[in-house]
């Protein structure tokens, strides 16, 4: 018979807990009686729920060291609430944020939480920070010439529309758009 590997929970409750979890995932610190940080010390304040789970970087970010989502955001729970941990950050150090605004970040690091690297903003300003980091190509006019050789060379059947989109710096859907003539630009 299997034996079930057993740990203390780590948030200095000293309850002996099952080391995996229903669906098989390792546990951390599992008692349900108080929020813990990634280090495994019970949590008081908000300021210590950030700061408990931060590594700074060369740059001065505060890199988030809890759970991440695919975006590279941070994602944590306090007091039975769930938030980004950036718009967390700077609520408990900034302020409240203003409606209709976003949180976005001066060093273009998705999972910085310094109150110093964040500022309020819209979502047309987060692109256009990210285009300016070289992270995102923002929509130009292409020209009738451009389009014509698009659909010349794909009507050769030597290239893919993927192919076509890193030779002329253009995104797959774009690419698509114009070989199918569902866009004139």
């Amino acid at each position: 018979m299997k034996t079930i590997p057993k740990i203390k929970c780590k948030c200095g409750c000293e309850k002996i807990l099952e080391k995996y979890d229903s669906r098989g995932r390792r546990r951390k610190y599992i008692c349900g009686h108080n929020i813990t940080s990634s280090l495994g010390h019970k949590i008081k304040t908000s300021e210590e729920a950030i700061k408990s789970n931060i590594k700074i970087n060369e740059n001065g970010c505060w890199v988030w060291q809890g759970y991440k989502k695919n975006s590279g955001h941070g994602n944590m729970t306090f007091k039975n609430k769930r938030y980004n941990a950036h718009r967390f950050s700077y609520i408990v150090f900034k302020g409240k944020i203003e409606n209709g605004k976003q949180v976005n970040h001066k060093c273009n690091n998705s999972s910085c939480v310094n109150p110093e690297h964040l500022y309020l903003g819209t979502q047309l300003d987060n692109i256009k920070d990210a285009v300016n980091a070289g992270n995102m190509h923002y929509n130009r006019v292409i020209n009738e010439d451009t389009i014509i050789k698009i659909r010349k060379l794909y009507s050769t059947n030597k290239y893919t529309q993927r192919e076509l989109g890193i030779m002329f710096d253009i995104s797959n859907s774009h690419i698509g758009d114009i070989v199918n003539f569902s866009v004139r630009r």
